[in-house]
């Protein structure tokens, strides 16, 4: 809950900075287009003299999204449908046998993101745009799909899905009339943990750690982002009268 409030206090902040601006000094742009995100998140608990033991979870997340663009600043929202195809566990063995089945995790979400950008112009028809920004992502909608001895380590509720990314990418914008373009966009993304993950973490550290001295649980994830939209300019200096950078 902090993080959603921080996030959207941030967005806040911003759209009215930017708002307090000159807008007709500004290119303006809306759009709309197709996004998938693929990534990695893991788990891993490890003692001295044991074998690891991990949990990987990979994770395809596909949706529709639309844009805003201020020209140094874009805010987007989304609507994706995430699935966990490929849900790994080993354990350190006997005694501590885990026994786990797990089939699709599907996660619906909607994705709320802020974006600060700088053009640069490649030609009179293209531009190169490097970004960095947060998204927050509110789970809407899950269906887990498992069990293990496990879950009674940890409640999982609703709210304990949702996340904030921290993003970078580079995107390029490419007209074909004077108004109309075609945006292709590719970035590296880090979901922060989400309350869930960290609560497998912690009841994993606390279980293995009462069972096995010196137990560590560590967690990681790592994604990416690619984009492909149309977008449509609202105002601002056709294409060819914008100067380019040097």
């Amino acid at each position: 809950m902090k993080r959603c409030i921080l996030f959207f206090l941030l967005m806040t902040g911003l759209s009215a900075g930017l708002f307090a601006l000159d807008l007709s000094k500004l290119n303006l742009s809306a759009g709309g287009g197709l996004s998938v995100v693929p990534y990695k998140e893991g788990l891993v608990v490890s003692a001295s003299g044991y074998q690891t033991a991990y949990i990987n979870n990979n994770w395809a997340d596909w949706g529709v999204y639309a844009f805003f663009d201020a020209q140094y600043l874009e805010v987007d929202i989304g609507y994706y449908q995430a699935f966990s195809g490929n849900y790994k566990q080993s354990d350190f063995g006997y005694p501590l046998d885990l026994e786990s089945t797990y089939e699709d995790i599907k996660v619906s979400y909607l994705d709320f993101g802020l974006l600060l950008k700088y053009p640069w112009k490649l030609n009179t028809k293209s531009t190169v745009t490097f970004m960095g920004g947060v998204s927050y992502w509110i789970n809407i909608g899950s269906d887990y799909g498992y069990s293990s001895n496990l879950d009674a380590l940890w409640d999982i509720k609703k709210k304990d899905w949702n996340q904030m990314w921290i993003d970078l990418g580079v995107g390029i914008d490419h007209y074909f009339t004077e108004k109309m373009y075609l945006r292709f966009t590719a970035g590296l993304g880090v979901p922060l943990m989400t309350e869930d993950w960290k609560n497998r973490r912690d009841g994993i550290q606390n279980f293995f750690g009462s069972v096995i001295s010196g137990a560590k649980a560590r967690s990681d994830a790592i994604g990416g982002k690619f984009t492909i939209a149309f977008g449509y300019k609202l105002n601002g200096k056709k294409p060819a009268e914008v100067p380019a950078q040097k």
